[in-house]
């Protein structure tokens, strides 16, 4: 990497090499459409657009820019957006501009403010790039953007994927289309440099004004942190850097072999990512993390939101007692079972228990906590009499004394239809595949001595209707909420 001991021009002659390289790696071939640049106006967007710009004359590569004002700091970011529409036009390079309310998306959304203008930027970006026909948009991120990004992701804890910062080119996922392509060209020039670039070329870059606010996490690390660890080691920067490179290529090792064992012991089944337990349980900690990365990433196509503290909650799940579940981001939840673990839809929350036995209104409505229950008499012939869910036919003589819902209880036995004989409750819900915390709020229905139903589970023996019977007793519990 260039330090300060260049001249000015030489570090110029530097940048345009480095993003000459940059293209040559990712793309050789550059006649599959055109790149698009985001310009913020600033300096290392700047310095970026330029140097693409003189590409043209040595390669077949065709540009467009797109600047995205979001009226955050008024006449200020109207301003900017002017300057970029005048650095675009000396240079003959299509220009894309367009404003958000970002503030508005922001209180929409519940997001920081440094979350909402990602999202909104980059959305604006993958609109672009669709509409003129892009390939990929290239972002002025630098050297010191990442030495921050990866001090941001330790401070909150991150695990091995963070550590590695910002990678060159990644993917942002983009809701009902294609992915779109991030390349970072100067990902290894320092902020100083771009500045430099921009003083040989006499340019006047943008200042953005709330790069100076504390309020932001990334601007005290970069005006209080950063300069701290600099007391302690001048060279604090190149070592986060190379921490950073030795991170992304143990990850990549780590998504690799990933990628095998998911082959092995995962697979994707009606909307959810089902793993095998036992071959999950012999792999060593990293690998398992990473599997459940895999497993997540497949169902959401990306993994925004993750932390390491999720993985870890499920890791320590898997180790436990099976049935055992935690929610996760994107209303996702995931649940460590005896046979598979599945990450899918979260679960509607665990009905409320029954702190009391009730009796059940035979025929009629009986409102419970947590559930309205509806019983009647209906003929047998044409009904469907086979258990499902929440609805059950029962023989109507059971109810000749009454019935009684309530929550189970230690010890209760109950004699399940088919299975041929009794079985404590407990060891019928471990065998059922009930999760743990769902147990306590499952309503159990009673005649004046037995178990009738599990509720959105089995019906007992004797509760099955006879083939002879004119009627049957029809029972459905509907959770509240």
């Amino acid at each position: 990497m260039a330090g300060h001991a260049h001249g000015p021009r030489s570090v110029a002659r530097m940048v345009d090499r480095r993003v000459v390289r940059f293209l040559d790696a990712w793309a050789p071939d550059t006649n599959s459409g055109p790149l698009l640049v985001g310009v913020s106006g600033g300096a290392d967007s700047v310095c970026l657009l330029i140097a693409l710009a003189g590409l043209r004359g040595t390669s077949t590569l065709e540009l467009h820019a797109a600047h995205l004002n979001h009226g955050l700091r008024g006449a200020e970011s109207d301003a900017d957006a002017a300057y970029v529409e005048r650095l675009c036009a000396s240079l003959a390079v299509p220009l894309v501009l367009d404003s958000a309310d970002v503030e508005g998306y922001r209180k929409r959304r519940r997001l920081s403010l440094e979350e909402a203008g990602r999202n909104a930027r980059y959305g604006f970006f993958a609109a672009t790039a669709k509409r003129v026909g892009a390939r990929a948009v290239a972002l002025g991120h630098t050297a010191d953007d990442q030495v921050e990004t990866v001090l941001m992701h330790i401070l909150r804890g991150s695990g091995l994927a963070g550590l590695r910062g910002m990678e060159p080119v990644s993917r942002w996922r983009v809701r009902g289309g294609e992915d779109l392509v991030l390349l970072r060209p100067l990902l290894e020039t320092r902020r100083s440099e771009t500045e430099e670039y921009c003083e040989v070329l006499k340019l006047d870059p943008c200042t953005d004004s709330t790069n100076e606010s504390p309020e932001f996490l990334r601007n005290r690390l970069r005006q209080e942190l950063v300069p701290l660890l600099r007391g302690y080691n001048p060279r604090v920067d190149e070592g986060i850097l190379r921490l950073a490179a030795a991170a992304g290529e143990a990850d990549d090792y780590l998504r690799q072999e990933a990628a095998r064992a998911w082959r092995r012991i995962g697979r994707m089944e009606s909307g959810e990512a089902l793993i095998d337990a036992a071959g999950f349980g012999r792999l060593p900690p990293a690998l398992q993390v990473e599997v459940l990365r895999t497993a997540l990433s497949q169902l959401r196509g990306d993994l925004r939101g993750i932390e390491a503290t999720h993985l870890q909650k499920m890791v320590e799940l898997v180790a436990g007692a099976a049935g055992r579940s935690v929610d996760l981001p994107g209303r996702l939840s995931f649940v460590a079972g005896y046979e598979r673990h599945q990450i899918g839809p979260r679960r509607a929350a665990a009905p409320r228990v029954l702190k009391r036995k009730r009796r059940l209104n035979v025929p009629g409505v009986t409102e419970l906590p947590g559930w309205r229950v509806d019983a009647r008499l209906v003929p047998v012939k044409g009904a469907d009499l086979q258990a499902s869910g929440y609805v059950v036919h029962l023989a109507p003589g059971v109810a000749s004394d009454g019935l009684w819902a309530a929550a189970r209880r230690d010890g209760d036995r109950f004699r399940p239809l088919g299975l041929g004989g009794a079985k404590k409750l407990q060891d019928y819900m471990v065998d059922s595949k009930v999760p743990r915390d769902m147990r306590a709020g499952i309503p159990i229905v009673w005649d004046s001595r037995d178990i009738l139903w599990v509720v959105g589970y089995r019906i007992a023996e004797k509760a099955r209707v006879p083939e002879d019977a004119d009627e049957a007793l029809r029972i459905e519990f509907t959770p509240k909420g």
